[in-house]
């Protein structure tokens, strides 16, 4: 079996791979302060009955502080080492943007997990701490995208700047004209990034010339429910890590 690590700012997002397959994932918080030790007990806790069926571990991190804390905690856990996705590990996908090292390991992770599982022409929209919006293009090339502030960021920017708004939980309002405080900040924050994604998702298709078809995944892809035409994938990125894995151990399978 696999371990699939990715290492985000808000979370560190956990999945057990098997045969090609996503059989469970789990996640935590991410805190820069925990040391190696508290990781291991985290693991333990989190993967039960698989700790003793693990036989190899990736991981995708946006948090360079704590990869040796990761490492020193896969070590002591599975005798093993990490594979940290970056520079000089295959992924099978073309990088067609000003500067190729400026592209986050999630973001290659999600993009070669769409390239896998849904082909060329492909806009993956992961709703995480930022808001990304990736373009994959008919040779199957990664060609660009958007960044913006991810839902629970303007949340927090705007009750953090206002004296007569407070940070209210994440929800699809019923509608968009909201009644009260809460229903407003949501209708704002929630249906505007909708409404904002499907409006980027149109024209990044009259600019790229042709359809593409449109993957939603991400930490906050269960906050805005209620997209037409977009598949919902939850454990994209834990595919992507897999395929990677693959790439780089010969394309042996896992037991």
């Amino acid at each position: 079996m696999l371990l699939t690590l990715d290492l985000g700012n808000t979370s560190l997002f956990i999945g057990v791979c098997d045969d090609g397959k996503v059989i469970d994932t789990y996640r935590t918080s991410t805190n820069i302060h925990k040391s190696s030790d508290e990781y291991v007990i985290i693991f333990k806790d989190l993967l039960g009955d698989y700790i003793n069926k693990i036989d190899g571990v990736i991981c995708s991190s946006v948090v360079p502080c704590l990869n040796y804390t990761i490492k020193e905690a896969i070590k002591r856990l599975f005798k093993i080492d990490v594979l940290f996705v970056g520079p000089g590990l295959k992924t099978g996908l073309p990088i067609r943007i000003d500067t190729p090292n400026e592209l986050g390991s999630d973001l290659v992770c999600d993009c070669v997990g769409a390239l896998n599982k849904y082909g060329n022409s492909t806009i993956v929209v992961d709703l995480g701490t930022a808001t990304k919006i990736l373009v994959i293009d008919k040779n199957g090339a990664f060609v660009g995208g958007t960044i913006s502030s991810g839902l629970k960021i303007s949340i927090e920017a705007l009750a953090g700047k206002t004296q007569n708004l407070t940070e209210t939980s994440l929800e699809m309002p019923k509608n968009i004209i909201g009644k009260n405080t809460r229903d407003c900040i949501n209708s704002g924050t929630v249906i505007g990034t909708k409404l904002m994604i499907e409006a980027i998702c149109k024209q990044m298709e009259e600019e790229i010339g042709y359809p593409l078809k449109r993957v939603v995944t991400g930490g906050y892809a269960n906050v805005i429910n209620n997209f037409n035409d977009f598949i919902y994938d939850f454990n994209l990125i834990h595919h992507g890590l897999y395929v990677i894995y693959l790439k780089n151990q010969g394309g042996k399978e896992h037991e």
